[in-house]
């Protein structure tokens, strides 16, 4: 990219604020257990319980556990283990990634976790980012290589900005400092962490089955801490 920048005129660039993604790989067999626990869900849980809900958006998405008031990975004995490996990967990826200064007794918090299940194929998620924490992530249960959509990430819209638009290449003419959006395209068994601000989601038109299933969750530490000010985060059922 940078030698078809250069062909015509002698110039030297700078690559600026990058944004950063990571991918964790969880243990395979206790992945299975993860996907028999969230079946068991799905068949435990039925339109009318309380913790069962559509997507606003696109109602063949569905949601369990997605209420304010709780949380799944607390809500769940049997997601224990695997729920304190999410915390020490959110943690890996705030202090050695993003490079925050969390003390090691101070625990990371799960805030709020729920599953997401595509009942039918097209079902999408639009894009969207995550308040009242600083690290968000989807850990894939089900995404099934090539018939299921991947986890999409959007550049802010410079539009929002007081600034003068000009029409620009777009698609396949675009360069990775233009790019709208950024596609991943995780494994089942993959805990994917990104920086709570940053806009995700996916285009149904990829997703050719039905069944795409994962995790969604967001982190913070227990105390909050920026160096002249701190407060505590409540921890789950306190």
């Amino acid at each position: 990219m940078e030698s078809e920048l250069n062909n015509e005129k002698e110039v030297e660039l700078f690559e600026l604020f990058p944004k950063v993604v990571a991918k964790y790989n969880y243990d395979q067999e206790k992945h299975q257990e993860i996907v028999q626990i969230c079946e068991n869900i799905r068949k435990e849980i039925g339109t009318d319980h309380p913790e069962y809900s559509s997507n606003s958006m696109d109602p063949q998405l569905k949601h369990y556990y997605n209420q304010s008031t709780s949380s799944l990975l607390y809500e769940r004995p049997e997601l224990e283990e695997f729920r304190k490996w999410c915390c020490d990967c959110a943690k890996h990826f705030m202090t050695k990634v993003l490079d925050y200064i969390i003390e090691e007794d101070n625990e990371i918090l799960v805030t709020d976790s729920w599953l997401n299940w595509c009942s039918v194929e097209r079902a999408n998620q639009v894009r969207h980012n995550h308040h009242n924490c600083i690290v968000s992530g989807t850990y894939y249960v089900h995404r099934q290589e090539w018939v299921h959509a991947g986890i999409e990430f959007y550049r802010p819209n410079i539009e929002l900005h007081p600034v003068m638009a000009q029409k620009r290449h777009v698609n396949d003419n675009s360069n990775k400092y233009t790019t709208y959006l950024e596609t991943l395209y995780p494994s089942s068994g993959n805990l994917i962490l990104w920086s709570s601000e940053l806009l995700h989601g996916y285009n149904g038109l990829t997703n050719f089955w039905d069944g795409r299933t994962s995790l969604s969750m967001n982190f913070l530490p227990h105390i909050i801490d920026n160096g002249k000010y701190s407060f505590t985060v409540k921890k789950y059922g306190e």
